[in-house]
């Protein structure tokens, strides 16, 4: 770079770049030799603590062996879409089972992405703040591959079979709402409807809940370490604007009886205040806003599991009698 620089100059201005370069060169040495020296076990937050924290993923995660879909990725409109659509009752069950097993695999995997998703998040929530890492007794992380591995997880969608058993599902609940008609099929479909409604505040509010924990992990860290405590109220000072932004959206949904999906969570978030008190008491006076969604959610597809599976029932057996 410098040859390119002082190519064709006057030679003082070679010299003086020559100089310049020099200068820089030896600080930038100093600067790393410093680091060196100054940097130990006790100056930064231990990244494996940090993996290891990431070892609950699940603690207020999904259950994966009630056999409902999964609803980060249940979306009703599936049902619709090819080739889901072209597909009758018989072959979709056939089609969930064959792919039982790779799914139940893919969703292991799943899961131990998200954990390792879980201490990056902590891990580069430090490091944007000034707070340092430590890998091992005395050695810093490479927080380029840190946050290169963090992109790769947020960009992998995992295998297809993720993806195509929700879809499956929704196909087979769509069924099953065709075969039924007046009273009980405006029932469904008011279920059916509320499941498209939340489909789209899906995303905000799992980022809610990751930015939550993520929170709580820094405010109430073992090492009671202050650096970290910091961290966790910056963090919460935006969790609140993005949590009013994500209630806008909810305020437009209507439930079946006429409350607003807004004022149906705050209900179960009875010591969250819209404005001021402590940042930190405010994310966690939101942390019942995640159970109550997916309850919400898991109902309205456990009704329509639980008519499907009388649909499914009531279809076997008539193949039985006929056969007979």
């Amino acid at each position: 770079m410098a040859a390119v620089i002082i190519a064709g100059q006057p030679p003082s201005v070679q010299v003086g770049v020559a100089i310049g370069f020099a200068v820089l060169l030896l600080f930038s040495a100093w600067r790393a030799q410093w680091a060196r020296m100054h940097f130990s076990a006790s100056s930064g937050v231990d990244l494996m603590a940090l993996v290891a924290l990431g070892a609950d993923a699940l603690e207020d995660g999904i259950a994966v062996d009630d056999d409902l879909p999964d609803p980060l990725r249940f979306d009703p409109d599936d049902a619709g879409r090819r080739p889901w659509r072209d597909l009758d009752g018989l072959q979709v069950l056939r089609r969930l089972q064959q792919q039982h097993d790779a799914w139940w695999l893919a969703e292991q995997r799943r899961v131990r992405q998200q954990q390792r998703q879980r201490a990056l998040g902590l891990a580069l929530a430090l490091v944007d703040h000034g707070v340092p890492l430590r890998d091992g007794d005395d050695a810093m992380p490479d927080i380029a591959a840190l946050r290169a591995e963090a992109l790769l997880l947020q960009a992998d969608p995992g295998p297809a079979v993720l993806d195509e058993i929700p879809a499956l599902q929704a196909r087979r609940y769509e069924l099953a709402m065709a075969a039924r008609s007046g009273a009980d099929h405006e029932t469904l479909q008011v279920q059916w409807r509320l499941l498209r409604a939340l489909r789209p505040l899906m995303p905000g509010v799992v980022h809610l809940r990751e930015r939550g924990w993520r929170i709580g992990r820094l405010a109430w860290n073992p090492q009671a370490d202050l650096d970290q405590v910091d961290v966790a109220y910056a963090l919460a000072g935006d969790f609140r604007q993005l949590l009013r932004d994500w209630l806008l959206g909810a305020a437009t949904v209507q439930l079946p009886g006429g409350m607003t999906l807004e004022a149906w969570l705050l209900a179960r978030c009875p010591n969250l205040r819209r404005d001021g008190g402590d940042d930190i008491t405010q994310v966690e006076a939101a942390q019942p806003l995640w159970p109550a969604f997916l309850q919400l959610h898991r109902s309205a597809v456990a009704a329509l599991d639980a008519v499907a599976r009388e649909h499914e029932a009531a279809a076997a057996g008539g193949a039985q009698s006929s056969s007979w």
